[in-house]
């Protein structure tokens, strides 16, 4: 197929598809290249924007403030979006939601110590538990938040390079 843009002909692995069939005529190198582009022509509107958004201190509290009202003048609609979001994210991550309350229900009822510090980096902390496979909701290594999410961030980078 040929690039609309750059007039080289590559193989289709070299376009973005959708649905396994190529989305649009120009291949990933040329629209990577044009969003640097744009990055770099917009970066002073876009530090602008920082410069002028709420903290996020602000922004939780006009969320808080904002569901509050909505619980109060209309709870059907509150239960109905709040609730409803929950429902489907515990639906669409059943194994992991099953697996966190397995080991909730294990720690709480003492059949699994729960470390005071990070089997990482060791420091003093209370760790979370972090699966690696959610069949096997007991097995865990407990770690800070900040190492829990650079296992996260390492997984999500090895998934992106996968694709």
């Amino acid at each position: 197929m040929i690039c609309n843009k750059c007039k080289v002909d590559k193989p289709l692995t070299e376009y973005y598809s959708r649905n396994g069939k190529p989305h649009g005529c120009v291949c990933k190198d040329c629209i990577r290249a044009r969003a640097r582009e744009w990055r770099l022509e917009t970066i002073e509107v876009r530090r602008e924007y920082d410069r002028n958004r709420p903290n996020k201190k602000e922004r939780c509290e006009k969320q808080k403030e904002y569901k509050a009202r909505l619980r109060r003048e209309n709870p059907e609609k509150y239960s109905e979006i709040f609730h409803g979001i929950r429902k489907r994210y515990r639906q669409k991550y059943r194994d992991k939601t099953n697996a966190e309350n397995q080991l909730d229900y294990a720690i709480l009822h003492n059949k699994i110590i729960r470390p005071n510090e990070c089997s990482v980096c060791h420091k003093k902390c209370v760790p979370q538990g972090h699966h690696f496979d959610y069949t096997k909701p007991l097995e865990v290594i407990w770690v800070c938040p900040a190492c829990h999410s650079a296992i996260h961030k390492e997984l999500r980078n090895k998934a992106r390079q996968a694709i």
